[in-house]
């Protein structure tokens, strides 16, 4: 009943594609799972804003359908605004994943925190890994930061 309030345009038929579609991927992602175990993830982080770098890490749990749950710290590496210190950004990550292949993967995110233990933010996102080993692999994405595209790229290592 709320997807009529929220998606009144929605047709009867595209609902039903929608829910097949789902379908469809829930039982590809069971198929993908059987092979693969959830393991941790390591990640070194490198985010370059509209106003300044920062470095941080990740951790995360990469569950076998290789949705990724866990939590970042990013701080100020490089601040092109003299006078102010030092900026950090904190808090829970989500990626769900887009299109999934033998290297290559794409994956939809979403890091909810805190800015500078002030403000809470969401920051949608979009990001490419590509596997180099079984162990090591690396990210480069897209973000929505203070209203600007933002690159990131990411060291990942599995345990």
């Amino acid at each position: 009943m709320t997807s009529l309030i929220l998606f009144p345009h929605i047709t009867s038929r595209i609902r039903i594609v929608i829910i097949l579609l789902a379908a469809l991927s829930l039982s590809v992602c069971k198929s993908c799972a059987q092979s693969r175990k959830p393991h941790i993830m390591v990640s070194a982080i490198l985010e370059k804003t509209i106003v300044e770098k920062q470095a941080g890490g990740s951790i995360c749990w990469q569950l076998p359908s290789l949705w990724r749950i866990g939590g970042f710290y990013q701080s100020t590496i490089d601040n092109r605004v003299e006078g102010t210190e030092n900026a950090t950004f904190w808090g829970a990550l989500l990626a769900a994943p887009i299109v999934k292949s033998g290297k290559l993967n794409f994956y939809l995110t979403i890091r909810s925190g805190y800015a500078n233990n002030i403000f809470f933010l969401t920051t949608p996102g979009l990001l490419t890994e590509i596997k180099i080993s079984h162990r090591l692999s690396f990210d480069i994405g897209v973000s929505i930061r203070k209203g600007y595209l933002s690159a990131n790229s990411n060291l990942n290592f599995r345990f």
